[in-house]
């Protein structure tokens, strides 16, 4: 046993501390302040999510489609039994699109945080894929319509669209339409019409 026991503690205790100390200064965490954004004039958005519980390997999807002031036009969720998060993500992008052609909607702006999807769909090389004949089924509607673009964005933005996600699991397997706001997506959906900051933290190097 050491002889003077409370110095190497002491030391170790220093080490500890300067070891840390760098490790933050090294780091330097920067927020972005976000908003959902309305789509340009004429044109209506869809924003899609998908959910996966990790305990019981359920997957679920929601999306809603607004018109360019804002104004809810309908939502859906739908409870997809089980499965993973890729699957989740190219459903929901399948259910969200053949909802807004029921709706004869041609000028469309689609939203999705899954940044995999959106590289996926605008690769348009699908042959390979295990999700292929999914994701070709969702280029086709989108050629059909004439006028959608998918983008990336993170999540802050699309917080109405998650929680029907997130909720669709809760419920028996299937697909529910929602002609308005249902209770579980009415307040991201109002903060989203009154233009409500959400703020992301970012981490970027000091060096």
């Amino acid at each position: 046993m050491p002889v003077c026991l409370d110095k190497v503690i002491w030391s170790y205790a220093e080490e500890w501390t300067s070891a840390n100390f760098k490790l933050n200064t090294d780091t330097v965490h920067r927020y972005t302040v976000l908003t959902w954004k309305k789509p340009i004039a004429n044109f209506y958005k869809l924003n899609i999510d998908g959910t996966r519980s990790s305990s019981t390997g359920k997957i679920g999807a929601g999306g809603v489609i607004r018109d360019h002031f804002g104004n809810w036009i309908t939502g859906f969720q739908v409870n997809l039994g089980i499965g993973e998060i890729p699957d989740v993500e190219a459903w929901g992008l399948l259910y969200g699109l053949k909802l807004a052609l029921s709706l004869h909607i041609s000028h469309l702006e689609i939203e999705s945080d899954s940044a995999i999807l959106v590289q996926l769909m605008q690769k348009a090389v699908f042959s390979l894929h295990p999700l292929g004949s999914l994701l070709k089924g969702c280029s086709n509607i989108m050629d059909a319509m004439g006028n959608a673009q998918l983008s990336h964005i993170f999540k802050e933005c699309n917080m109405t669209a998650d929680s029907l996600a997130k909720n669709s699991i809760n419920h028996e397997l299937g697909l529910i339409i929602f002609e308005y706001p249902p209770v579980h997506a009415a307040q991201p959906y109002l903060d989203d019409i009154s233009a409500v900051s959400r703020a992301r933290r970012c981490s970027c190097s000091n060096s």
